[in-house]
């Protein structure tokens, strides 16, 4: 973790240097757009990754007596198969359609279209290994692809390839993966494999594309949260602009996968308990899960805020850095990304895709509108802010509306159950901001100094609200297994 997370942030000044500006914005826009592309399957990965969960919470957790698994792998796969002619033509109308002050980027991103329907019938062996939580093997085997993939990027970009090596190493990434989650499958899970592949019917298909639907309306409105304000500023300022707005964001997507992993961990287990019909059980971790969720990410606003400006100063240079505003409506807008998160896993798992659908639709078409309009008149900082309005008044109220009806908790004891946490965060968030005016730590030993002061006051602060109900449940077995642990080797 600690090399990847530093090579990571030796490649962005390297990017900057070898291929400019430009060119680095020009990348930086194709990610939302590779985004967009996926969400091709129409839901059926991420549906038939929760259908795993549930037939492995049916069988008792053991994936040999799910007899119904191999049957349902076959027929989705039968259907991810009939969608690769969807996604060719789409992906060749998306290169068609370039703008052509886009042009460079044209032959690299063929490179990397043609890598994505090549690859994308092999996702289905990543959702089975979701389904089936075999978590550990999914993070090492991404660790071990990402290094691939960046040491064949660095040495391409120094024998001067530019953006073709950047496609390149992303497309040897997607083989090393897929691949790689295949094989697993293959001989780790043997039975979940069908001997055959089995018929698939026009209205079972049918069916599953009508579920799978509300799922991918609602993915690909994240995917305008997540990315359409990169491509908003693309658009509205030139590439060139994207390069200080996604530099100075790069703290918040970089610590934004720490929550994300949590809740994506934990979403197995939700339809597990679903299926057991545990509703009582179901809302306690609901809630642990919130509250863990808001933990995380207020500690990465408030480190964000204080360490944002000394740290693009210190990693790119001063003019790659967007503002103190900016930054406060990135983090504001990554807190309340995450707390809906939480709440869209936990209604997921209830079977509620239509309502996530709705909501974020809705909440993507309102902030995508917002950015474009808040871009043109306020700049970078417009492009910050726009996410946060919908995500609060449209996507919020809704989903805990919901979870307060699946697991029969008020919504008011819902909220109060996160105001401990909630006037704390936001004495510290103040705090933060006051000091990020006063003080810019512009070295590494500030930064790292710094680092630590914030986390030891987060810390001191916000540890008793681990040790509460009903979080403190699923910690204190935790620090007491690791004082054990600590115990043996001192009496070693």
């Amino acid at each position: 973790m600690v090399l990847t997370t530093a090579a990571g942030l030796w490649f962005t000044p390297f990017l900057l240097h070898r291929i400019g500006q430009q060119s680095f914005g020009l990348w930086a826009v194709s990610a939302p757009i590779l985004s967009y592309l996926g969400l091709i399957d129409f839901g059926i990965i991420s549906l038939f990754q929760r259908e795993v969960a549930h037939l492995l919470g049916a069988a008792a957790g053991d994936y040999r007596s799910a007899t119904e698994l191999p049957i349902a792998t076959g027929k989705v796969f039968r259907l991810v198969l009939l969608q690769v002619p969807i996604l060719m033509v789409a992906s060749v109308v998306v290169w068609r359609c370039l703008p052509s002050a886009w042009a460079p980027l044209r032959a690299p991103l063929g490179i990397v279209l043609a890598s994505l329907v090549v690859f994308f019938p092999l996702r289905i062996s990543h959702a089975l290994l979701m389904g089936l939580q075999d978590l550990a093997f999914i993070g090492k085997l991404s660790i071990v692809a990402w290094l691939a993939g960046f040491v064949i990027s660095v040495v391409m970009i120094v024998l001067g390839d530019g953006l073709y090596a950047l496609a390149i190493s992303w497309s040897m990434n997607q083989l090393i993966v897929n691949v790689a989650y295949f094989l697993r499958v293959r001989f780790k899970f043997r039975e979940t494999l069908p001997r055959s592949l089995p018929p698939l019917t026009r209205r079972e298909a049918k069916d599953r594309l009508g579920r799978g639907f509300w799922i991918v309306v609602a993915q690909l409105a994240s995917a305008l949260l997540s990315g359409g304000d990169v491509l908003v500023v693309g658009a509205c300022m030139g590439p060139a602009a994207v390069a200080p707005y996604t530099i100075t964001d790069k703290l918040v997507t970089m610590f934004n996968n720490i929550p994300q992993q949590l809740m994506a961990s934990a979403q197995p287990a939700l339809s597990e308990l679903r299926a057991a019909g545990d509703r009582q059980k179901l809302g306690t971790v609901c809630t642990a899960l919130t509250q863990a969720v808001l933990l995380a990410s207020g500690f990465i606003a408030c480190l964000v805020v204080v360490v944002d400006q000394g740290f693009v100063d210190w990693w790119t240079g001063k003019s790659q850095f967007a503002g103190n505003g900016v930054v406060i409506f990135l983090v504001v807008g990554m807190l309340l990304s995450h707390w809906v998160s939480s709440t869209i896993y936990t209604i997921f798992s209830f079977g509620y895709e239509r309502l996530i659908s709705a909501t974020s639709v809705l909440n993507g078409i309102v902030s995508f509108g917002l950015s474009i309009g808040l871009t043109r008149r306020f700049g970078l900082a417009g492009a910050a802010a726009a996410t946060s309005v919908g995500l609060l008044f449209l996507a919020l109220p809704p989903h805990l509306v919901a979870i307060s009806r699946e697991t029969g908790t008020a919504k008011r004891a819902l909220l109060g159950s996160l105001w401990p946490w909630g006037w704390r965060f936001g004495a510290l968030i103040a705090a933060a901001a006051f000091t990020a005016r006063l003080w810019i730590p512009e070295t590494f030993m500030k930064l790292v100094a710094t680092s630590i002061g914030v986390t030891m006051i987060y810390g001191a602060i916000m540890f008793p609200l681990l040790m509460r109900e009903p979080l403190g449940s699923y910690v204190r077995p935790r620090i007491a297994l690791l004082r054990q642990r600590f115990i043996r080797k001192d009496a070693s």
